[in-house]
């Protein structure tokens, strides 16, 4: 029974057993990572709407302090505003299919000066990734009434 010889320690093969325990080992190892990969897409997605949201509001409110405040008007959509604060008439963009850009102006208690203070909120919503599924990022400032500021 020669055909049988032991092989020796150094061409040994791998078992069955050492096998699984080496996949076993490589999946945990793998699965963090690719885990690693979808946070940091959904992140990476999450931080790009909130640039194009800050962009939104930031350019809208620059634009409304540069143009006469002469009244205030409730929470409309910034294409439905009264002129002159449609953006059209302001010169901005207007918002991209998934945000919704929101304005109000509201007229501050006149603290005595004789001008007229206004509070402008811009408000844009879009809808997120993940367990926030409307996000929302409100900016707002003071602008005075008559010639703006």
């Amino acid at each position: 029974m020669e055909h049988f010889k032991r092989a020796s320690s150094s061409t040994r093969a791998l078992t069955l057993v050492e096998l699984l325990v080496a996949s076993v080992i490589l999946v945990m190892i793998i699965t963090p990572i690719c885990m690693l990969f979808s946070t940091s897409s959904r992140t990476i997605a999450n931080a790009r709407s909130l640039t194009i949201a800050t962009s939104l509001a930031n350019g809208y409110l620059s634009a409304v302090k540069k143009v006469p405040v002469t009244g205030e008007f409730g929470a409309v959509k910034d294409t439905d505003a009264p002129s002159p604060f449609t953006p059209e008439e302001l010169g901005v963009p207007e918002s991209p299919e998934g945000f919704t850009r929101t304005v109000r102006l509201l007229k501050l208690a006149d603290p005595g000066s004789g001008k007229d203070y206004y509070r402008a909120c811009i408000m844009v919503e879009w809808e997120g990734t993940g367990k926030q599924k409307i996000r929302k990022y409100s900016l707002d400032t003071i602008v005075t009434g008559g010639s703006g500021s």
